[in-house]
């Protein structure tokens, strides 16, 4: 190996005429210890070097050619065993620090030990696969959270999350038509739909009820792990949709979900009371050495089961084929109370058993006696809290995690009861800034997660129980659903670790308005933006079992608690009608982190500074920043102060103004006082910069280190995007005077394709005929592109992007002669229009549509991968610059928000002259802006690293990894999302729209 150093010769003006080029051995050392050389006085070189002589001509000097010098000296050595030296290597010393050591038990616990996951990684990737599984199955994650604990309790018990939990959630609704589910009749089939049964989740629901994981054998442990198919999950999604929206009306009789016990639970519950009989032949296998046990109990996602009619059987293997989704007729309702399981190959062996299930369902599914259970309480004596009299605010505010989710299990240690009251309580103070029908419309989801089984927990469980139903009953909320998972304690060496008990409580009503919401970015209204707080808990200030307590492994001894239900809910309501008058500017709950980290959350959201005075009331400075009582923090305008104010008093609600809303950007302040007394004077990026470490020391883990980096500092400087608008957005044009004669447009999608629906909304808004096109109908020839003027290809993640973006739907087109003819054939004409996002413009990429060379052989346009490394989900700014395309036509010079979602998006040219060509036909007509509105490649700002801020060039119509089917429009209050549609293109009306979908059933075939 060799190391490269330079020599210039110098010129009598001290100009550098030559460079000596020399390759010395690689010395790839961090200690001088490394080799034992630091005692050796004579070292004989063995390896041998090279050495080149650069001369530049016509009298240049090598610090002129600059680049070019720099280029060629790569060249010429091995990357991989040589490396560049500026300056010759004058000592052995360096600054590198050995990593810390650590043991691993390998004696002790075998190969085991080695297989413990890293606590990064699962912080990490659970994440990344919460919101891979929503992307690819099309559906944002909209609520979640992580909780990290682990402490050793004044009794000597440890409690630790050593079974980690990432909980996600969503939103969805459904028609009152399809809610009643109709009693299973004899005669009606048995139909499971989804997935192939895999040996999956073997005794998941035995195994996630075990008193203590780890008790259990490993591989038992092991087979009883999820695992998930997004893609399978949304063909399945398809295919039911498809059911729901039939004109004639929803063949699907009875569904169910399948969940724990698998078929063996699923068929038994979908069949009640009837009874029916299942043939296990009939079930699709993905693993054809499943046993007759296994294909009964294994909890394989992505299944469900219906009730059909025979006379519907026809329709749904219709659609199941269209959409590739698998749906297996596995027996039928025969009305005799049994379920029966019929295994037609138990007679080819011996002592084979026939039907090996066999029960009346009212022996398994009906009344039984109600069991009693008596336990006992375990009494724990928790210290008070004990922090160090040194504690500054500042110091305080470096530590510590954020979380806003109707969960507290920290506090449920010191008293389950309190942290059921506060679970339930942090779910209404989130949901109290979208304005719902009422508080008593409230309904809740309720997740309990406990070691429930060990001495002491079965009655903390109770307790906590009993708490929930008696506050959700004096705020008029109830419960209507939920899960538990017992299995919460772990074995580790000859120790129990129990989890802390979870109760997450999902909150959730009918938003009748979604205009009427508060977010909690600070506004400053007319620059005279006033601070209020409106406490639930007047007078108290705990800090047991807060944020700032886990710092500093401690508990504490009393907890935070809703010690009066009538004030939150006379607070929720009250706040209510502010947000349904428009008195509130901004608005967040005080939680995690306690008062101080709420208002510092809505400073970072709003980039803006405040200026916080209040009054100890005779608690100490930490308790009243850092206790974690219920509460909101406001923003109002100074001239509404006085009715807000009002109204909360009339309600019996206490309302202290505490501050108001100072400066913007990079010069923010953030300025508390107590009592008179400065307590924290910072600027609002340094601040910032602290609470989003973390963060970025997991990115440095899973993405570019120098993207990361341009990130952390771009945050010091950043203002606000950039939005402009050049056009008068129309009003959305009414759908009823659209004639049969409308121009026809095709949606393209493919297995695992997302976004064709709101796309569909829009071209249906701006005037076209829509028809919804799969892959399959071209492959298969029952239909072609020969009818429509214009296809649009969506989003997503043709066949899970395992073989690469779009590369699996390139290959359909390419290798099917009846797709490749389709597509062709419509390249061809002269009279159609064309538009690829995000999936589909790289599918157009890969199929030349997009950057065609010259000859028309080739594509002279490859989209790789992001230059961070990385699928970037960013919310950015683009501007419309002017080009021949007819999708953009007025609009150039504006400047628009948008969503981007992609991991390929980084353009990459095949030579000069192709992105000169580019350029000078105006065919990049979308560019990334930074805050001040010009063109960047400033990462995050341009997320992939495209040159000039480009998005993907175009033809005749602009193909991008943008997403308007997401975008956002600019009125004259700024961005808004969710409500007003925006043209894309004023002469056909083009309207992009997030939430609001409209039935397609007239124009979707």
């Amino acid at each position: 190996m060799a190391v490269l150093r330079f020599y210039s010769s110098e010129a009598l003006n001290g100009r550098a005429l030559q460079r000596a080029a020399k390759l010395y051995p690689h010395l790839s050392v961090t200690t001088e210890l490394c080799y034992n050389s630091a005692g050796l006085a004579n070292v004989t070189r063995v390896e041998l070097s090279r050495r080149f002589l650069i001369k530049p001509k016509n009298g240049q000097s090598v610090s002129e050619l600059g680049a070019d010098v720099k280029k060629l000296i790569e060249c010429l050595h091995d990357s991989m065993t040589e490396c560049v030296y500026q300056h010759p290597i004058m000592s052995f010393t360096v600054e590198t620090k050995p990593q810390a050591v650590f043991e691993v038990d390998i004696l002790g616990k075998g190969r085991s030990a080695l297989e413990r996951a890293n606590d990064e990684l699962v912080a990490i990737e659970a994440s990344d696969g919460a919101s891979d599984y929503g992307n690819k199955f099309g559906e944002p994650v909209l609520a979640g959270f992580a909780r990290s604990f682990g402490m050793r309790l004044a009794n000597g018990e440890r409690r630790e999350w050593i079974k980690p939990i990432m909980f996600s959630g969503g939103l969805g609704s459904i028609e009152d038509a399809h809610v009643k589910k109709e009693e299973a009749e004899p005669g009606m089939e048995v139909v499971k739909i989804g997935g192939p049964v895999y040996r999956i989740g073997v005794g998941g629901g035995a195994a996630s009820s075990v008193q203590v994981q780890g008790d259990n054998c490993s591989n038992r442990d092991l087979g009883a792990v999820q695992r998930g198919d997004a893609e399978m999950e949304q063909k399945m999604n398809r295919a039911l949709r498809a059911c729901l929206e039939r004109s004639d009306g929803n063949p699907i009789c009875s569904i169910h979900d399948q969940g724990a016990g698998g078929n063996g639970n699923v068929l038994k519950e979908l069949s009640e009371p009837a009874g029916a009989v299942i043939y296990c032949n009939r079930f699709k296998k993905g693993d054809p050495t499943l046993s007759v046990l296994e294909l009964w109990g294994a909890e394989y996602q992505e299944s469900n089961a219906l009730l059909l009619r025979p006379s519907d059987r026809s329709f749904l293997e219709r659609v199941c084929q269209r959409e590739k989704c698998p749906a297996d007729f596995v027996g039928y309702i025969t009305g005799d109370g049994k379920v029966v399981l019929v295994d037609d190959e138990a007679g080819e062996q011996p002592d084979g058993v026939r039907h090996p299930v066999d029960l009346q369902l009212e022996w398994v599914l009906g009344k039984m006696p109600q069991k009693e259970f008596k336990m006992e309480t375990l009494a724990v004596t928790h210290p008070p809290l004990n922090l160090p009299a040194e504690l500054t605010v500042r110091d305080a505010l470096q530590r510590g995690a954020a979380t806003a989710i109707g969960e507290q299990p920290i506090k449920g240690l010191l008293c389950p009861a309190a942290g059921a009251r506060m679970a339930v309580g942090e779910a209404l103070t989130n949901l109290v800034f979208a304005r719902v029908t009422a508080l008593k419309d409230v309904k809740c989801s309720g997740n309990w997660m406990w070691a429930a089984k060990l001495p002491g927990e079965g009655a903390c469980l109770w307790e906590a129980c009993r708490a929930m139903c008696e506050v959700m009953g004096q705020l008029g909320v109830a419960i209507d659903g939920g899960k538990d998972s017992l299995s919460m304690a772990a074995r580790v060496g000859k120790e129990t670790v129990k989890a802390p008990g979870a109760l997450v409580i999902s909150a959730y009503a009918v938003c009748p308005d979604i205009t009427a919401t508060v977010t909690p970015d600070l506004d400053d209204p007319d620059g005279k933006g006033v601070l209020l707080w409106v406490p639930v808990s007047p007078g108290h200030q705990r800090l047991g079992g807060s944020a700032l307590a886990q710092c500093y492994s401690q508990l504490g001894d009393s907890s935070p608690d809703l010690d009066q239900p009538g004030v939150l809910s006379a607070c929720f309501n009250t706040t209510q009608w502010l947000i349904q008058d428009r008195l509130l500017s901004a608005g967040h709950d005080i939680s995690d982190g306690g008062l101080i980290s709420c208002l510092l959350e809505m400073a970072f959201a709003g980039n803006r500074g405040v200026d916080v005075e209040l009054s100890s009331a005779g608690f100490g400075i930490m308790e009243l920043l850092f206790g974690e009582e219920l509460g909101l923090v406001l923003e109002v305008s100074l001239s509404d102060l006085e009715t807000v104010q009002r109204r909360y008093s009339e309600a019996g609600v206490e309302c202290r103004r505490i501050g108001r809303t100072c400066g913007f950007g990079p010069e923010a302040l953030v300025r508390v006082q107590v009592d008179g007394q400065e307590v924290l004077n910072e600027s609002l990026a340094g601040l910032r910069a602290v609470w989003e470490d973390t963060s970025f020391q997991l990115e440095r883990h899973q993405a570019n280190e120098l993207c990361v980096k341009q990130e952390e500092e771009g945050l010091l400087k950043r203002t606000q995007p950039f939005f402009k608008l050049t056009f008068n957005p129309l009003e959305t044009p009414d759908v009823h005077q659209f004639t049969a004669g409308s121009p026809r447009v095709a949606v393209v999608r493919e297995e695992g394709s997302n976004g064709d629906r709101e796309m569909s909304v829009s071209l249906f808004m701006a005037g076209f005929q829509v028809w919804d096109v799969t892959m399959q109908d071209l492959c298969s020839g029952s239909l072609t592109l020969q009818p429509f003027k214009a296809v649009v290809f969506v989003g997503g993640f043709s066949y899970a992007d395992v073989l690469g973006s779009a590369k699996g739907w390139a290959a359909t087109v390419a290798y099917n002669p009846k797709a490749k003819a389709a597509f062709d054939h419509f390249q061809q004409r002269e009279d159609t229009l064309s538009l690829g996002v995000c999936n589909g413009c790289q599918l157009l990429a890969l199929l030349g549509w997009v950057g065609q060379s010259e000859d028309g052989a080739n594509s002279d346009v490859v989209l790789t991968h992001n230059k961070s490394g990385r699928f970037e989900s960013r919310f950015v700014s683009v501007g419309i610059q002017k080009s021949p395309s007819i999708w953009l036509r007025g609009m150039e010079g504006s400047a628009l928000g948008v969503w981007v979602a992609h991991g390929e998006g980084l353009m990459q040219f095949r030579n000069s002259q192709v992105q000169n060509r580019i350029i000078s036909s105006s065919l990049a007509p979308i560019r990334y802006l930074d805050d001040q509105g010009h063109p960047t490649e400033e990462y995050p700002l341009n997320p992939n690293g495209s040159p000039q801020g480009w998005e993907t060039p175009s033809h005749d119509a602009p193909p991008r990894t943008l997403h308007p089917g997401l975008a956002v429009a600019l009125g004259p209050e700024g961005p808004e999302a969710f409500t007003r549609p925006i043209p894309l293109a004023e002469h056909v009306q083009e309207r992009c729209c997030l939430v609001q979908q409209h039935r397609l059933t007239t124009v979707l075939k």
